[in-house]
Parts: C-alpha cells; structure tokens; sequence
C-alpha cells in the first residue's frame, strides 16, 4: 500500500514541480504502444461476452467507455513494475456510437459506419478516439507525405481544414468521459496524462518538403494555420483539465536546429509555444515538452517557455544530446527527462546494462531541478517486458 508521499502520483508532482520526490519517477515515453494489443483484445473480448447470441449490436457511448477503462487497467497489468504515469487518450465521441453497430461475422468482431456503409476489423483498426472529433478535419499522420502544402493556399482552405470546436459540444459529445473515468478510477494514485501536439507540430500534415518551402512561399497562410491549430487547441487543453488529467506530454516534430534555424524557430514555433504553455500553466497542468532533434542551439529559448519539464531524443541522425549537456544548459531552470537510448537499450542491451544506464542518467539528472527516468523515444515493440521492467525498478529503487 502507498502512503501518499509514496505514491506514483505524487512521484511525478514533486519531480515536475522541483521538489524531492523521495523516490526517483519512472515514465518511458509511449508505453501506450505495448499496451494497445492487449488493450483491443480485452476490449474485444467484452463485447464478444455482451453480444453473445447477437450478430449485430448498437454501440452504446456510456458501455464503451466502460469497456475501454476496463481495457486500459487489464492491459496496464503487463507491466510487473508499473510505471509511475498511465497514458490515456480522450475517448470517441457520441457521435461515434450513434452510427457504429459492432458486427459478428466469420468468428470476428467488426466496426460498420450505418452511414457509410464501411467496416473495420476491431482488431486490426486503432481504437476509437475522440482524436477526430477533437481535431475536426485535420487527418492523423497515419502515412508519410511529401508535399501537401495546398492545403494552406488560402485561409477559406485553412479554416474548413481547422475546425473550432468550443468546449461546450466537446462536453456535449462525451469525448472527455473516457479520461474522467480513469481519473475518478486510478488518479489517486497513477499520475493520469495525456499525449498532446504544439501547434507547429500540425504541419506533418503538408509534408516535410510542403512544410519547409511554406516558410518562404506562403509565411503569412502558414503562421495563420499554426495559430488556427492553436486556438483549436485552447478548448481541448480546458477539457484536459476540467477532468482532472495531472499533465500533458507535449510532442513538437520539425522544429530541431538539424531541421531549421532559430531565426525560424523565434518566426514560426515561438510565438505559439509561448501561449500553449501559458494557458497549460494557468490551467495547472504539469507539461512536459518533447522536442524531437537538436534542441541545443534552442535551449535558452526553451527554458523561458511555462512548461514543466523538457523531454528530448537520444542521440541520433548525426548530432549528439548527451543528458550531461542538457542539465548544465537547462537542469537548473526545468525537470528533465532522461533520454535512455530506446533502440539500443530496448534490443541489443540486457537487463542489467539497462539497470545500469538507469542508474547513469539519475547520478546525472540529480543536478537538475527534477528529473523523471525516461526513454529518448518510443522503444522497440519488440523490447522484452522484463527490459521495460527493469528499467522502472532500477529508478525505483533509487532514493
């Protein structure tokens, strides 16, 4: 049993806010990918067990949020030492229910859209989300692409692109239920978060070569989008805290100094940055902001912003971010997470180097303000669950 200054929970306050958190918080970036096979196997197994004797069956927005709590907790059960935060995306909209039947055929459950017509295998379809809903017309970056720069041609485009959704319908639409269930369920304990974007991150959506010539031919249409996303983005962060999420773990891609100068970063990324992480700190939730790429001609930038801690990659694509240069930069301004080298500590390392990396990156991070034990990215799927485990233990086990 945790007492409360033991809990994970409290774990990852004290260290986000500076202050000693008795134990030292574990949180590997994107741990929802190990979950989310066995997240769709035992949300499918409920409705299997609900429609037995039906080939077709409505589904119910208050059942399915039942159903994807109870998912997200079996299939947080995979990890022998737990790690200190649970990630849990908003769920689907009302709306997503109100058109979805669940369709047994051929021994397998299926999604089909009464509207479209169009079906799914449940099990080889991500999870509903309230992504879509959410983020009105902006597509997930389910494939690369090149150069869609089009889609900012003009600001008629741009707004049916980004649509303003205000917190009002967003409540309406039940897409924060899902969380709030899981807060009201595990968030004594768990620190509960949630996987945002910053604003410039939409642009993955014209494409990295879309992306870099907007800079130069269409400046003006690519700020506006950028602050249409932003302001896109101000009723979902009040949800986020309506619900009671602890903290948001915010992913920024293209805006590395590898990528692009810091006469560009202060023009395109800055000035957005700056009120997303104001409005995250009025709203009293913890963030954590992920750069991918160099960061470290940016750093002075960086620790000016209101988040709460910095999150970076390992060491990769030709440039080096060893943990000891971003605490000396940004340890004394920021909590840090560690950037334990996913790919090598996930495949080629054993148990005991990873224990051991651990243990190097926390003799380090104990300079900063805080420090949570984290990886640079998402580790392999095909990391052994006792790699992952030991790992969370070995900072556990610090104090």
């Amino acid at each position: 049993m945790h007492t409360e200054s033991q809990t994970p929970k409290a774990r990852m306050r004290a260290a986000l806010q500076g202050n000693n958190p008795g134990v030292v918080p574990a949180a590997p970036a994107y741990l929802w990918l190990f979950r989310e096979a066995r997240e769709k196997q035992c949300y499918v197994e409920q409705y299997l067990d609900r429609m037995r004797g039906m080939k077709r069956y409505r589904a119910d927005h208050d059942e399915d949020v039942e159903f994807r709590a109870n998912a997200i907790y079996r299939a947080f059960e995979m990890f022998k030492e737990p790690p200190d935060w649970l990630e849990v995306s908003p769920g689907p909209a009302r709306e997503w229910a109100g058109r979805t039947e669940i369709v047994l055929e051929d021994s397998r459950l299926w999604y089909l859209d009464t509207v479209t017509g169009d079906r799914c295998d449940m099990l080889a379809s991500r999870l509903p989300s309230g992504r879509d809903y959410l983020y009105g017309n902006i597509p997930s970056a389910q494939q690369d692409v090149w150069d869609q720069s089009e889609l900012i041609q003009n600001r008629d485009v741009i707004d049916v692109l980004v649509r303003l959704v205000s917190l009002e319908e967003l409540r309406e639409q039940g897409v924060f239920d899902l969380p709030r269930k899981v807060v009201r369920d595990k968030g004594e304990t768990l620190f509960i978060v949630v996987y945002d974007s910053t604003p410039y991150t939409a642009t993955y959506l014209l494409g990295f070569q879309g992306t870099m010539l907007s800079f130069y031919d269409k400046p003006e249409n690519l700020k506006y989008f950028i602050s249409r996303v932003l302001q896109q983005r101000l009723p979902i962060l009040r949800g986020f805290a309506e619900v009671g999420y602890d903290g948001i773990y915010a992913e920024e891609i293209f805006s590395g100094a590898d990528l692009i100068s810091p006469v560009v970063f202060d023009e395109f990324v800055l000035p957005f940055n700056v009120e997303y992480f104001r409005t995250t700190r009025e709203l009293g939730l913890l963030t954590t902001y992920y750069m991918c790429g160099n960061p470290l001609p940016l750093i002075s930038r960086l620790v000016q912003l209101e988040c709460d801690a910095l999150a970076f990659e390992e060491s990769k694509k030709n440039f080096a971010i060893e943990l000891e240069e971003i605490v000396r930069q940004a340890g004394s301004h920021k909590c840090i997470f560690g950037n334990i080298d996913a790919p090598y500590y996930g495949l080629h390392a054993s148990d005991n180097e990873a224990r051991h990396e651990v243990r190097r990156q926390i003799e380090i991070g104990s300079r900063a303000k805080g420090f949570v034990v984290s990886t640079g990215s998402p580790l392999p799927l095909d990391t052994p669950l006792s790699r992952i485990d030991a790992m969370i233990s070995a900072a556990h086990a610090f104090a």
